[in-house]
């Protein structure tokens, strides 16, 4: 389901069996020569949030990661993503822009949970 490319920089995939999903299963892949272009040594305390904030956190969180596309030529072997340096790009900003979704809510949250 990916090009070559793509394909050469994944060092590891694994199906998360044990966790219930609405129609699929999670999966997490381990990608070769990816370097986060933000700082994740900021991490977030979420043991002062209920089950509301959780859940509204998550409901905004899906609306935004849907909204993100990823770039076609990844997913078709025949689409002509053989540039490995091309394919790196387009996965390096692919996954720089869930980051970003998800580092942007979970401000949103914080800022929101300590207004209350």
């Amino acid at each position: 389901m990916c090009s070559l490319a793509v394909d050469n920089l994944v060092s590891n995939c694994a199906v998360h069996y044990k966790y219930i999903t609405s129609d699929h299963k999670p999966i997490s892949v381990t990608l070769n020569h990816l370097l986060p272009s933000h700082d994740v040594s900021d991490v977030n305390n979420w043991s002062s949030c209920d089950e509301n904030c959780i859940e509204y956190y998550q409901y905004e969180l899906d609306i935004a990661l849907a909204r993100i596309s990823i770039p076609s030529v990844l997913l078709n072997e025949h689409a002509g993503c053989n540039n490995v340096l091309l394919c790196e790009n387009l996965l390096d900003n692919y996954y720089s822009d869930i980051v970003s979704c998800i580092c942007r809510k979970i401000r949103k949250l914080v800022c929101l949970h300590l207004t209350r």
